[in-house]
């Protein structure tokens, strides 16, 4: 009889446990399921220009689930639009301190380093040392991406911005090097505006023979 309620007794412990787990699951299912909707509903509002309303439901999402690194560099994204700066950068560095996915870590370094070199916010933040920040997440990229000429290019103007000319300048010619293919022939055109800008006309004309030379190679394949 004992043998029996304690077969009983272990019996309802097992089920009990089930129950427990899989409402448990239950639970975690519908939340993600839950800010996966907001997610999706906040890039449907950013798509249209409605950044206010992407914002709330970003901030929905992560609310719901704040694992959802996605949510999160949505949520950088839209509030870095709205000049909402500390907003941006909070969420950034969120993916950077708890996501371990290399794309996601690539996306918040270059949405810092976008933040921090962007000459166009106010000379307040600049105070800050933001362009010091800014070369520390292009430099993380540059190691992780070394043959990468974007990150290269935006390295050498924070450099500049960082009054560093002499590393900006190093940086510069390795994007021009890497610059190879004619997606990345952007890369020249940049160059080239900067170089006439800052009245470095050898440089600018370096830049501009390597266009015209890729135009009558583009043209010569054709």
């Amino acid at each position: 009889m004992k043998k029996q309620n304690l077969s009983i007794f272990m019996l309802r412990t097992s089920v009990i446990v089930a129950i427990v787990f899989l409402l448990y699951g239950c639970v975690a299912l519908s939340k993600s399921i839950i800010a996966e909707n907001a997610n999706k509903k906040g890039a449907a509002a950013y798509e249209t220009g409605d950044y206010p309303l992407a914002e709330i439901y970003f901030e929905s999402a992560v609310n719901v689930n704040p694992r959802y690194a996605s949510a999160w560099l949505n949520l950088a994204r839209v509030a870095a639009k709205r000049r909402n700066y500390d907003l941006a950068i909070s969420s950034y560095n969120n993916v950077l301190d708890h996501s371990a996915n290399p794309d996601n870590i690539r996306l918040a370094r270059l949405g810092l380093a976008n933040i921090y070199n962007d000459t166009s916010i106010e000379e307040p933040l600049r105070k800050k040392g933001w362009y010091k920040k800014a070369i520390a997440q292009l430099e993380a990229l540059v190691d992780q991406y070394p043959d990468n000429p974007q990150y290269r290019l935006q390295l050498g103007f924070a450099f500049f911005n960082a009054a560093n000319p002499g590393s900006g300048m190093e940086q510069l010619s390795v994007a021009s090097r890497l610059a190879n293919t004619p997606e990345t022939r952007w890369v020249h055109n940049k160059l080239l505006d900067f170089y006439l800008k800052i009245n470095l006309k050898g440089n600018a004309k370096k830049e501009r023979n390597i266009l015209d030379s890729a135009e009558l190679l583009t043209q010569s394949n054709n």
